[in-house]
């Protein structure tokens, strides 16, 4: 059951076999996945450092503050604080906005992956243009990965 498609690559055309697209395709939408997962992980750590900023907002600069650094617990002041927890946001918004550039690059490589070898996965629906435009042509039927 090995269904050759042709792919160019960086030496010419390529013959994969089904197993190899499906393969190739469950690769792409892991990393999209993990992709993703750490979106939301350093979206939820810029809503946090937004809280604590909000929260030493009112808060005089010479007042004593704790801070946790490597598991460990340090007193400082709200005026050292203050600052490391704003450019430590900053930074978080920069690494979610990269992330997000890098999600959308491979989302796009997955759906060119997807379309080049008519891959559907099973449970979503064929697109319309595929119906029309494809009448009796195969394409790779992969199943939902757990």
């Amino acid at each position: 059951m090995s269904a050759g498609a042709s792919t160019s690559g960086g030496g010419g055309a390529q013959m994969l076999t089904e197993d190899q697209i499906v393969g190739r395709y469950k690769q792409l939408r892991g990393e999209l996945g993990a992709i993703s997962q750490k979106i939301n992980e350093l979206e939820a750590d810029a809503n946090e450092h937004a809280l604590v900023l909000k929260a030493l907002d009112p808060i005089a600069a010479n007042r004593k503050c704790f801070r946790l650094i490597g598991g460990v617990l340090v007193e400082q002041n709200v005026g050292l604080v203050k600052p490391s927890v704003q450019n430590k946001s900053e930074n978080l918004k920069k690494a979610i906005q990269q992330l997000t550039s890098t999600y959308e690059a491979k989302s796009k490589e997955t759906l060119a992956f997807q379309k080049q070898y008519k891959i559907r996965v099973q449970g979503e629906p064929e697109p319309p243009e595929q119906k029309a435009a494809e009448g009796g042509q195969q394409g790779v039927l992969v199943g939902e990965s757990s």
